[in-house]
């Protein structure tokens, strides 16, 4: 009986969910409709995502991010903001994962997140990335936060680097700023 109940409550719940997606699709046709079918015609490949679809909307987001700021970004301001912009995803997992091999699953999301944030706002805003979590500040991570958060800004770079193909800075932020961390913290928790 309850193993009928658990697959009823499964069928619903797909069910529901499979109606949401199929909802938010037919918006999204309603209002993009002319969009998808331009889109649909004029692109044949991958490469012609990027240049036809992608490119332009990265320009107008570092477009946006100019206007936002509110004051005269220098390029190298205005492309690392749009990266964390337009590679969200990416940049805060990245950021999450590292968190978490140093101190473990609690708030690593809320930790990211701040960092994350901190690092757009550093580029937008020019704000000193404030890591330092004072008392009962669980959303900021216990590490890299001596430095003015230049270490944070260093991943970011190697990130960027990374995600264009280029390993190398990657590698040694890895090797001469995490790693090292990771070790102590290990023979730490061997103690």
């Amino acid at each position: 009986m309850k193993q009928e109940l658990k697959k009823t409550e499964k069928g619903a719940l797909s069910d529901i969910f499979n109606s949401i997606l199929s909802s938010a699709k037919k918006e999204n046709e309603e209002a993009f409709g002319d969009v998808i079918k331009k889109i649909s015609t004029q692109i044949k490949s991958p490469e012609d995502f990027d240049l036809l679809f992608f490119y332009p909307l990265r320009e107008i987001v570092e477009a946006a991010i100019c206007k936002y700021s509110g004051r005269e970004l220098k390029d190298s301001e205005a492309d690392r903001a749009a990266f964390i912009v337009n590679n969200y995803s990416f940049v805060e997992n990245n950021i999450e994962k590292l968190i978490y091999k140093i101190e473990g699953y609690a708030c690593q999301a809320d930790k990211s997140r701040f960092i994350t944030h901190s690092l757009f706002r550093h580029f937008v805003f020019g704000e000193e990335i404030k890591a330092k979590a004072e008392e009962k500040e669980y959303w900021k991570p216990n590490f890299w936060n001596d430095n003015k958060g230049q270490e944070w800004i260093d991943l970011l770079e190697a990130l960027i680097d990374l995600h264009f193909g280029e390993s190398v800075k990657y590698l040694l932020f890895m090797k001469t700023t995490f790693i090292p961390l990771l070790a102590k913290k290990e023979k730490e928790n061997k103690k």
